[in-house]
């Protein structure tokens, strides 16, 4: 019985039921409408039997090629489409068509230089649609613009946006991507014409012509046209028929608008009524959350007295030429330091340092930033963040000009001690313990060709051999009366930033802050990695968080100048960056208590906690000294 069914269910799919190729193809088209891949094929098989011109083969070979795509067979969609492009009098349409999807087969098998040649094939094709062009253009612009020929790329994506159609989805992808490579390119005006041709082409999908509207804010912010930026994302904000994911990315310009253009007032009453929209997604809170407690931080008057010296701090600048993800603009990172940089080049510092992630991936990243760094008429000084091992170890540091992973100098009568919080170098872990394993795993990939830290693991910590290092730095240093302020990538404290993972604080953390703590001379650890910023303090050492260039809007910036006086530090924040006052415990008689201020961000208010009376029980905890002040 089970036989005959199926002899029954086989001779019902054959061609022996079809009088001619319409009622094949028909057939064809409604088993493929319902997915039915196997009887749809067979349908297509019978009309190409009864198929009476080119015209018809060609539309059977055209649906069959695009079953066989479905069933993941593209040896055969190729083949079918070969056989297509080879019919004599076939229409052209088809033949663009049939030459174009090859293409893209080709490109997706990773067989480039001979998708680009069946794709340009495809252009010079007679009755190739306008969608199709589109379709093909923008292929081609992906393409070239992959291969970091960017100049091509816009081309075809131009072309494809322009192309003459009714509606093509292409053309309004090109068009967004046309744009997206005139800001990669800083071209902000022809972005900003392009991203208001999209955004007026009622013939495009309106999934692609809403992302345009922002876009048209961010290139007028980027000519630091600040009034009518905002005006377009306070439009982009109230209309209801975004998304609400775009009109919270609008919404939070908004006070970017307002301080960029120096207005404080606008930009605090802005942040406000932002921050009560109830669609505003998380990421766009902390941001503007951020912002409002560094400006309050800044009403404080001038710290009266003129510092011994001063030193500027940046922190990830993470630079990549890539597109940004999630709070993390790679491209902005490199801006915003060229903008610091520029503020600073003619400031009187004793050095400047950066805390680590100069670059996010690839040692081809680097001489941008190094050059921009260079510039700076001060010392500079390097230390290596977890994305920063983009060279063989040994040629890293010396990119860096860096004597080892950890090191220190001296100014004044002060001591800085830099860190190596990846404990990736040799001198950093023993050998035979697992850490030490990691670590020279991790440099021996480096050292392949094209060597990658992809996929390797690090310890995250400084390990014993680096600590006993600091200990006897620390030791040298208090024996000449100096005081220490500690410099690394990685935390140290969990308080001392917003990311709760432990990934963001030395492995060895506790060993570290007590090694502080018993030395009578650390009186600050400074770092990045978290990109956000935070304080704390513990025992008399403050424990701070910079903030992150990478996640630093354009024209708000996020980096600070740490001036330096005889009993404090004073953070003095730009952008996200607060203000932050670091008064120094150092120096208080023996027996005597002196109240150590801890600013708490949010409103203005500072808490006083008193040291313990003996110097010789710094490494317990004191009541009140966990009070800390941080940036959630």
């Amino acid at each position: 019985m089970t036989i005959v069914l199926t002899a029954l269910l086989v001779a019902a799919s054959s061609g022996a039921s079809f009088e001619d190729y319409g009622a094949a193809y028909k057939a064809a088209r409604e088993r493929y409408r319902a997915k039915n891949w196997d009887a749809a094929a067979s349908a297509c098989h019978d009309a190409l039997r009864l198929s009476e011109s080119d015209s018809q083969r060609a539309q059977a070979l055209k649906m069959l090629a695009e079953i066989q795509e479905r069933r993941e067979k593209p040896d055969a969609a190729q083949a079918s489409y070969e056989k297509l492009i080879g019919l004599p009098e076939a229409p052209g349409e088809l033949k663009a068509e049939g030459i174009a999807r090859v293409g893209y087969m080709l490109r997706k098998q990773g067989h480039v230089d001979e998708a680009i040649e069946r794709f340009q094939r495809a252009l010079k094709t007679e009755g190739i649609t306008g969608n199709r062009a589109a379709g093909v253009h923008r292929q081609l612009g992906e393409i070239y613009s992959d291969r970091g020929e960017y100049d091509r790329a816009l081309e075809h994506y131009l072309s494809a946006f322009r192309t003459e159609g009714d509606f093509s989805n292409s053309g309004a992808r090109a068009g967004l991507s046309a744009a997206g490579l005139l800001c990669r390119q800083d071209a902000w005006e022809r972005a900003e014409a392009a991203y208001r041709e999209l955004w007026t082409q009622e013939k495009y999908n309106w999934v692609y012509r809403e992302r345009a509207l922002p876009g048209i804010g961010e290139t007028l912010y980027a000519q630091r046209k600040f009034d009518a930026a905002r005006e377009i994302f306070e439009q982009a904000d109230g209309n209801e028929k975004i998304k609400t994911r775009i009109r919270s990315e609008a919404a939070a310009w908004i006070p970017l608008c307002h301080y960029a253009a120096g207005d404080l007032d606008g930009t605090e009453q802005a942040a406000r009524s932002v921050l009560e929209r109830d669609y505003l997604e998380g990421r766009h809170k902390e941001e503007i959350k951020y912002l409002l407690r560094a400006i309050e931080t800044r009403k404080d008057p001038a710290p009266a007295g003129e510092p011994l010296f001063r030193f500027a701090l940046f922190a990830d600048v993470q630079w990549a030429d890539q597109p940004d993800r999630g709070r993390r603009r790679y491209r902005t990172g490199l801006r915003n330091f060229k903008a610091a940089v520029a503020d600073l080049r003619e400031e009187d510092l004793a050095f400047a340092m950066h805390l680590g992630d100069f670059v996010d991936k690839g040692k081809e990243n680097l001489p941008p930033a190094l050059a921009a760094y260079g510039s700076l008429s001060a010392k500079t000084y390097h230390l290596l963040g977890n994305h920063d091992y983009v060279k063989p170890y040994a040629k890293m540091l010396e990119t860096f000009g860096m004597p080892k992973g950890y090191y220190d100098f001296t100014v004044q009568n002060w001591r800085f001690i830099v860190l190596e919080g990846c404990g990736v170098g040799p001198e950093c872990w023993p050998a035979d313990t697992e850490e030490g394993r990691q670590a020279a795993a991790l440099r021996e990939k480096l050292e392949q060709p094209g060597g990658t830290r992809k996929g390797g693991r690090m310890p995250m910590g400084l390990g014993p051999i680096q600590r006993e290092w600091l200990r006897r730095t620390l030791k040298d240093a208090a024996s000449k009366d100096q005081k220490a302020v500690l410099f690394s990538h990685v935390g140290a404290h969990r308080d001392q930033m917003n990311r709760r993972h432990p990934y963001y604080r030395l492995s060895d953390e506790e060993e570290v802050r007590r090694i502080l703590e018993e030395s009578g001379c650390a009186v600050a650890y400074l770092s990045g990695h978290a990109h956000n910023p935070g304080h704390c303090v513990e025992n008399g050492v403050h424990y701070v968080t910079i903030q992150g260039m990478v996640e630093a809007p354009l024209y708000v910036n996020g980096y600070a100048v740490v001036e330096v006086y005889p009993d404090r530090l004073e953070v003095r924040g730009v952008g996200l960056q607060p203000n932050i006052t670091l008064n120094l415990p150092a120096g208080v008689p023996a027996g005597a208590a002196a109240p150590l201020l801890l600013h708490l961000f949010g409103p203005r208010r500072a808490v006083a906690f008193q040291r313990p009376a003996s110097s010789s029980s710094s490494s317990s905890v004191v009541p009140g000294s966990r009070q800390r002040s941080r940036e959630r």
